[in-house]
């Protein structure tokens, strides 16, 4: 059960060693690789190397005009939530942390609490936002999330552990 190997113009996902990787070219945006979950209400916990750029997860992944995304930048010691509906963006939760572990080789574990429209971001254990969505999709899709603007990004993703919430 494993995740897709594949590339197009500017992108490329798929496993380098053990871990999966998720590159893109300066400028490409956001690049994804998804999946699906049985459970709707989950906690999502990875590990992430933002060798460049940024990196995060998608939740609640209806398609490419909806859905949540959580994004951190290392190097900023930043992080955002954000919910695409309708093609549009809103930002729901930003700012930035001391537990956002900054370099390009730091290894920062992500976990993301989702329960109905609510979402919960921890960092490294602290708690850094709890938000609620204005009507997410009712998915369990999800995915590991690079995004490439003015550099390009490379992300790495290990330990991914998913639990149905009771």
């Amino acid at each position: 059960d494993s995740w897709p190997t594949m590339q197009g113009p500017g992108w490329q996902v798929g496993y380098q060693g053990r871990r999966y990787r998720v590159r893109a070219e300066p400028n490409t945006g956001s690049i994804w690789s998804y999946r699906n979950s049985s459970a709707k209400d989950v906690s999502i916990g990875v590990d992430m190397q933002v060798a460049s750029g940024e990196g995060g997860l998608l939740l609640r992944l209806l398609d490419a005009k909806s859905y949540l995304a959580v994004v951190i930048d290392p190097t900023e010691g930043s992080y955002r939530v954000e919910q695409r509906s309708g093609g549009q963006m809103a930002r729901l939760s930003s700012g930035t942390s001391t537990a956002i572990q900054a370099g390009a080789d730091s290894v920062n574990r992500l976990v993301v609490r989702l329960s109905g429209a609510s979402l919960q971001l921890f960092v490294n254990g602290q708690q850094l936002a709890d938000v609620s969505a204005e009507r997410p999709a009712d998915t369990g899709r999800y995915g590991l999330l690079a995004v490439a603007s003015s550099s390009a990004a490379e992300v790495f993703f290990d330990n991914l552990e998913i639990r149905a919430l009771e």
